[in-house]
């Protein structure tokens, strides 16, 4: 779980359902939003910067979350990367 570094108050949090979680209080817009970046599977860890917060996914990607772009359903999906063993 993590704090925003921007809005006070502002947690996100993943679930073992995949879930990427954004809870705030009603002042904030959207208060509360959920994305699933894996559509078949399941995220880990969170990383989170200033503007994205990066998740890891069963699939062997990761995931970047935009903070910045948030419509009303939540967070986009704004990159995907593979990490290739040498």
């Amino acid at each position: 779980m993590w704090e925003d570094f921007n809005i006070a108050g502002r947690l996100y949090f993943v679930t073992t359902d995949g879930n990427v979680w954004g809870l705030a209080d009603a002042d904030h817009d959207p208060a509360t939003w959920k994305r699933k970046p894996v559509a078949g599977g399941t995220v880990s860890q969170m990383l989170p910067s200033d503007t994205s917060l990066w998740v890891g996914g069963s699939d062997g990607d990761l995931y970047q979350l935009n903070l910045t772009q948030r419509p009303s359903g939540g967070l986009v999906v704004s990159g995907r990367r593979r990490h290739e063993s040498p």
